[in-house]
């Protein structure tokens, strides 16, 4: 992940509403997972001579709709998280973690301390 991010993977829709580039880069992340896992499996089996597709095996599974499922699995993980880095590129870093991390009570004590303007009602 650090490595994607490194990178740039997924910086393509900035000027977008937010679930575009969430959407994305959630999408890059699972590509680079896939790449970096299965060039894992092949060194790993290379190691312990392996079949190429054994290795390959090992990443997705024996079966395309097995495959399927889990990059699927993967890119619901990666949902969050993008949409987390997404909003933290838009708000800043430091902001959005003390969104998340400190407690906003009623009468908008926390709103002052972030320096969030009030929403208009």
């Amino acid at each position: 992940m650090l490595l994607g991010r490194m990178l740039h993977v997924g910086t393509r829709f900035r000027d977008k509403p937010l679930i575009w580039p969430t959407l994305y880069n959630a999408l890059m992340f699972l590509v680079v997972l896939l790449l970096l896992s299965t060039l894992e499996e092949l060194i790993v089996g290379s190691i312990h001579a392996r079949a190429i597709a054994d290795s390959l095996n090992h990443v997705v599974g024996p079966t395309f709709f097995e495959g399927l499922a889990i990059c699927l699995i993967l890119f619901l993980i990666l949902v969050p998280y993008s949409a987390f880095i997404c909003l933290s590129d838009v708000v800043g870093e430091h902001k959005t973690v003390r969104l998340f991390v400190v407690s906003r009570d009623v009468d908008g004590v926390a709103r002052n301390r972030l320096r969030i303007p009030p929403t208009q009602t």
